[in-house]
């Protein structure tokens, strides 16, 4: 029936998501306080909702940044002037919490079912997300803390 269909499509909203950026997209991220992908994955973008945890992982230092979490639901042009108009399928984004960047390599350990070969698949399960999340580092705990001796 047409209802169980529209319910499906209702349920179908991605817990988590990395979006890519490199030195300079970052940069239009922060300004506008959007995350962009290419008109190509307008459908995935839709499914970003607010509340959703995003991250952004900068391919020119292999760093994954956070923890972001969606503050509209994802749509094409919200922000027409940033990334000179290459990602236009955007979603809105807030700070959840302020942490120490995540190296690539622990990334890789903490979200591996979603690796193929190099290359990742950006959207997260409600598993990854909640892995990510305790393995992000508060920004603040530097400042108070030693180095740990390990």
């Amino acid at each position: 029936s047409s209802d169980s269909k529209k319910k499906k499509e209702k349920l179908k909203c991605i817990p988590g998501f990395i979006f890519m950026c490199n030195q300079q997209s970052k940069l239009d991220c922060f300004q506008y306080r959007v995350f962009g992908l290419p008109l190509s994955k307008e459908k995935i973008v839709k499914e970003i909702k607010p509340g959703a945890k995003l991250f952004l992982y900068d391919f020119d230092v292999k760093l994954l940044y956070g923890v972001y979490q969606a503050t509209c639901v994802g749509r094409l042009n919200l922000e027409p002037d940033a990334f000179n108009g290459k990602y236009p399928a955007q979603v809105k984004f807030s700070i959840f919490k302020e942490c120490l960047p995540l190296q690539e390599s622990s990334m890789r350990q903490l979200i591996k079912e979603n690796y193929v070969g190099s290359k990742f698949n950006q959207e997260l399960s409600l598993k990854h997300v909640r892995k990510l999340l305790t393995s992000f580092r508060p920004l603040t705990s530097l400042s108070s803390s030693l180095p740990s001796q390990d």
